[in-house]
């Protein structure tokens, strides 16, 4: 509201605006009208008066076991025109996993390939093939485009994929399958700006590094 002078209302009546020889107020008026708490405390992260805080969940990424894995044969099951079936090591044991990756890769480019792998999920039959494991992928434009996320090619074989704070013992695959483990972790994992695939913002590791989108998919969800 502007300051009149108290000269009278002659002065008031005319329109005459006065400035105080002090302001009272002793602020700057605001830069920007804030509309709700909300908004306010997103304003205040962004200029770094408070600090960003998240409350962690309850079921996280320690509950997938996550392996570096390799794929030593892929082949087109007979059943499926959108399928791939992989022999796929990780480690310990070759496990048989069915992927929809058909679409998004030529054959001949997987062979070999290391990738990562779910490996604590209950066996399902895809296209009649018995699959028993996730490959890891990151998602974009509406399923149009999908990437392997990578592990570094010196990462071991079987070592566990880690995020920095999130330590634990795996779940059983009843366990990740009764408490819908998976959809609750996909919440928070994706790729940053840099293709790589972060759970809460924190990279997904490996002995050798981070592990990444193959093509550098950024901003980009990932199951």
């Amino acid at each position: 509201f502007p300051y009149y002078t108290y000269d009278g209302w002659d002065s008031f009546l005319n329109g005459e605006v006065g400035v105080p020889e002090e302001d009272i107020r002793q602020e700057d008026p605001p830069e920007e009208m804030v509309m709700d708490m909300e908004e306010l405390n997103k304003l205040y992260i962004e200029k770094g008066i408070i600090e960003f805080t998240r409350e962690r969940p309850e079921t996280d990424i320690s509950k997938l076991d996550i392996r570096v894995g390799i794929i030593e044969e892929t082949w087109v099951p007979p059943s499926s025109n959108t399928f791939y079936c992989h022999k796929v090591n990780i480690g310990d044991r070759i496990r048989q996993i069915v992927t929809e990756l058909r679409p998004s890769y030529p054959i001949e480019d997987l062979q070999g390939l290391k990738v990562l792998v779910i490996t604590n999920v209950k066996e399902i039959d895809l296209a009649g093939i018995q699959s028993r494991g996730q490959i890891v992928y990151a998602e974009a434009d509406g399923h149009r485009r999908r990437e392997l996320v990578l592990p570094p090619q010196d990462a071991e074989v079987g070592e566990r994929v880690s995020v920095d704070s999130f330590d634990g013992p795996p779940a059983h695959p009843i366990e990740v399958m009764k408490h819908k483990v998976r959809r609750e972790v996909y919440k928070d994992l994706a790729t940053d700006e840099d293709g790589v695939a972060t759970y809460w913002e924190l990279p997904l590791m490996t002995s050798a590094g981070v592990c990444k989108a193959d093509n550098g998919l950024k901003n980009a969800k990932v199951f």
